[in-house]
């Protein structure tokens, strides 16, 4: 009898756990479906903001103001390229994360199907 509820007792960790991780993976897709609309407002703002610079200094400004409007123009670049690294970092981060979880889910689904197997 002891030896059936300690069995009984894995079974129900691993499900606890399984149900935590499943948790996990759910908020992950969330954070996911968020970081890519963030990341899709982000560089379609850097988008709009690059045209508009560029179209200013094509429509042509004063020589005074010129090298103050190029040098926005190279930050903004600058920054949109960090922007892009940053952004391919994070998304490859979750992505891993997500991997992990699926990894540890598929350990404990074959763990739990050994324990209910030789009941």
């Amino acid at each position: 009898m002891k030896k059936g509820n300690s069995k009984q007792d894995q079974l129900d960790e691993l499900h606890r756990r399984q149900y935590e991780l499943e948790q996990k993976i759910d908020d992950l897709d969330v954070e996911y479906r968020q970081f890519k609309v963030v990341r899709e407002d982000v560089m379609s703002s850097q988008g709009s903001a690059l045209f508009h610079f560029k179209n200013l200094l094509d429509l042509g400004v004063t020589s005074s103001h010129s090298a103050f409007y190029h040098y926005l123009l190279d930050d903004i670049e600058s920054t949109t390229r960090t922007l892009e690294v940053d952004f391919e970092e994070e998304d490859k981060a979750i992505k891993k994360r997500y991997q992990a979880y699926q990894t540890q889910l598929t350990v404990l689904q074959d763990q739990r199907k050994k324990l209910e197997g030789d009941k």
